[in-house]
């Protein structure tokens, strides 16, 4: 009887390790999410850029949209509510899904942290195609400068993330560089 529960456990975990499990990390209503874009910030950076600047997936290499992790921080310390919008092809193409999350920030700008945007996992993400995303404050601190930063990738996979000056469509301009995100489906 130990041995057939062991061989079952092995089977199982080696099953996790083959289909993404052991990598994946939990998304909305406690769905299981997988990771398919990983460019964490580099601790020896400490780029960071505005909050209202864009970024975009030049070729979407999943086909379904969980959750979206990003270095971020602020200049004024308190309880921030942000939000994260997903759009297909331009920054004012159709919304693929919305996320907004609670944090709170220190007000040294260097103290980074992960901020994890769940998305009711959207169902269909055009695989290879264009996805934008735009960040909104939903509620701030009050202070002088409230605007939260994201932080920026010196190594991302394949320059596939790429930030832009602003939102406005189609795509805005290049602003030339990447930001830290992980993306999971």
């Amino acid at each position: 009887m130990v041995v057939a529960i062991l061989i079952i456990v092995t089977v199982f975990l080696a099953g996790c390790r083959l289909f993404g499990s052991e990598d994946s990390n939990g998304g909305a209503g406690g769905t299981t999410c997988t990771l398919i874009i990983d460019s964490p910030k580099n601790p020896a950076d400490d780029g960071i850029d505005r909050y209202y600047r864009g970024f975009y997936i030049t070729s979407y290499p999943g086909s379904a949209l969980c959750r979206v992790d990003l270095w971020m921080s602020a200049r004024t310390a308190g309880a921030y509510t942000l939000g994260l919008t997903a759009r297909e092809d331009t920054y004012d193409g159709a919304a693929l899904g919305t996320s907004e999350t609670s944090v709170t920030f220190s007000d040294d700008q260097a103290d980074v942290k992960v901020v994890a945007f769940l998305f009711d996992t959207v169902p269909s993400v055009p695989t290879g195609e264009v996805v934008t995303f735009e960040l909104t404050t939903v509620s701030t601190p009050s202070g002088p400068d409230t605007d939260p930063f994201f932080a920026l990738a010196t190594d991302s996979p394949n320059g596939i993330v790429k930030e832009t000056s602003g939102t406005s469509p189609p795509l805005d301009s290049l602003r030339g560089d990447e930001i830290a995100i992980r993306v999971y489906e």
